[in-house]
């Protein structure tokens, strides 16, 4: 009779990388959801400045908030329903969440944002 051992490291190590590909697949799939907003986010040396497509968004409805290096972008999209009656709809509509990790923290109180063409500008001095 032949008794085999199971459960060894290697077998922990693959379920553990079986889960890791799984979480990718699942933050990927994420990232691409129809309200998500396409961003860049550039260093300019004394701040950082996020470029964010938020086209059909007012500026009322957006809200920007920091926390320490977390930069917070959501917003809603509405729906023109008083445009008339919609025969094809493929904007997406509703509630989005971004959040951005910073490389470092940021002065806040000296930050500005506008709205421009559809692009949102968040614009934060780094901090000393």
């Amino acid at each position: 009779m032949k008794i085999e051992k199971y459960g060894t490291g290697a077998d922990v190590q693959e379920l553990l990388d079986i889960r890791n590909s799984i979480g990718a697949l699942l933050d990927n799939h994420a990232n691409r959801s129809p309200l998500m907003p396409k961003a860049d986010l550039l260093d300019l040396g004394h701040a950082f400045q996020l470029h964010i497509e938020v086209p059909g968004v007012e500026l009322a409805d957006l809200e920007i908030a920091t926390d320490e290096d977390e930069l917070h972008v959501a917003g809603l999209r509405e729906p023109n329903l008083e445009l008339g009656q919609t025969l094809v709809s493929e904007r997406a509509v509703g509630p989005f969440q971004r959040t951005f990790q910073l490389p470092q923290a940021v002065d806040a109180e000296g930050g500005t944002a506008h709205l421009a063409a559809g692009v949102l500008v968040v614009t934060l001095p780094k901090r000393d």
